[in-house]
């Protein structure tokens, strides 16, 4: 869903955005409460568009939306401990990267956790990074061996695995279940 805006929110805004924490948003930040329509590029049952939010287009719209969400964000975030974490980051959309990068750089309250692949450039949003290398032979060993629930791996077992998973954890468990 690369091509779909916000896709990867949708999730914690079905959850976050209830009526009780909008209203407080609304306290909180009330130059929002024109702009809460824009909840509806998240969640399906956000109010219907109003005068003003008809007439944001472009750059315009998605700055509002942005600073809409992330003050979601940042009352959820004061009212309650929140950990939001973000697998697969390489997948997001450019507005959900977009918001990502807000998010981290302003609601200090919200502990995150994001999980991408290594591609050369830090993301925007990192600030300690911890790089995980791939499953060593004797790893890849005893995964097997507890996956396949036995004391004793063949060697020639785990030299396929360790050659053909390169040492990814998901991969060596994938092909193991597979054979």
């Amino acid at each position: 869903e690369r091509a779909t805006g916000y896709f990867a929110w949708r999730p914690v805004f079905a959850e976050l955005a209830t009526e009780s924490l909008l209203a407080e948003v609304t306290r909180s930040h009330p130059e929002l409460e024109r702009v809460i329509p824009l909840l509806g590029a998240v969640v399906a049952d956000a109010p219907p568009e109003n005068d003003f939010t008809a007439q944001l287009q472009g750059d315009v719209r998605a700055e509002n939306t942005r600073r809409l969400l992330t003050a979601v964000l940042q009352v959820a975030a004061q009212q309650d401990a929140l950990l939001l974490v973000v697998e697969d980051a390489h997948w997001l959309d450019t507005t959900s990267r977009a918001l990502l990068a807000e998010v981290v750089e302003h609601v200090e309250e919200l502990t995150t956790v994001v999980a991408t692949r290594p591609d050369g450039d830090a993301a925007p949003w990192a600030s300690t990074t911890l790089r995980l290398d791939a499953l060593g032979i004797e790893a890849v060993e005893s995964l097997i061996a507890q996956r396949l629930s036995i004391d004793e791996v063949p060697p020639t077992l785990t030299d396929f695995v360790q050659r053909r998973a390169a040492g990814n954890p998901f991969y060596c468990v994938e092909l193991v279940e597979t054979m």
